[in-house]
């Protein structure tokens, strides 16, 4: 990889063989990739793709140990473009 391809979302797939399978796989892999690249912004929020991730695993933990949730199970989000909207949509699926 090239250091002029750092924003360029298709460069992730020459940093290793293993794809994503789900969409919430795709946080882990970018924050082990660039961890220090901004991945949200939402208003005056900003964070990189490790503190997204480890918001992200939490959710996704809080999801399977709290709530009960399982491997399979649906969960539905209606509310405005967000940080926590997003959260869900990477959380949900892990």
């Amino acid at each position: 990889m090239h250091d002029d391809d750092s924003n360029d979302p298709n460069s992730m797939r020459e940093d290793s063989g293993d794809r994503p399978r789900v969409i919430g796989e795709l946080t882990a892999r970018n924050a082990a990739v660039r961890p220090d690249q901004e991945a949200v912004v939402d208003g005056a929020r900003r964070m990189s793709w490790t503190a997204f991730d480890d918001r992200v695993t939490r959710l996704a933990n809080a999801l399977l140990d709290e709530m009960g949730l399982e491997p399979g199970d649906r969960i539905a989000f209606l509310g405005e473009n967000c940080l926590e909207g997003f959260e869900l949509l990477n959380g949900g699926p892990m």
